[in-house]
């Protein structure tokens, strides 16, 4: 019989589930510690390698604060939090390239008007 993917066994001996994803036995999503994509109802792919299809996530606290932190990796690059309507962006909080955090609208994804915008302020010595 040859393995299907997703399909689980559970290993007496060791106590443990396992499941059959890419062509090979790993334990079960509990015992992973990283993994390279994730998708949740919706498949992940290299571009959004985690990804979700529900009708509401929750990230939540685990005793205080709970903060999602969006990390851009170079002054000139952007990260933004973007607001889609079937795929196609109608809302944007962003910090841009200009270190500007922003606020923009689309009513059609392409076409984007910037609705707020603060530039980043001098540093107190």
């Amino acid at each position: 019989m040859v393995s299907g993917t997703r399909w689980q066994a559970w290993v007496a001996d060791e106590g443990e589930r396992f499941v059959f994803l890419s062509g090979a036995w790993a334990p079960s999503f509990a015992e992973l510690e990283e993994v390279a994509k994730l998708g949740g109802n919706v498949a992940a792919n290299d571009t959004r390698r985690l990804s979700v299809q529900s009708d509401q996530s929750l990230f939540t606290h685990d005793g205080d604060d709970h903060r999602m932190v969006i990390n851009r990796n170079a002054s000139t690059d952007v990260a933004s939090l973007i607001f889609q309507q079937d795929y196609s962006g109608r809302g944007e909080v962003s910090l841009g390239a200009d270190s500007a955090f922003t606020l923009r609208t689309s009513v059609d994804g392409a076409a984007w008007q910037s609705r707020a915008s603060r530039r980043r302020l001098a540093r107190s010595r």
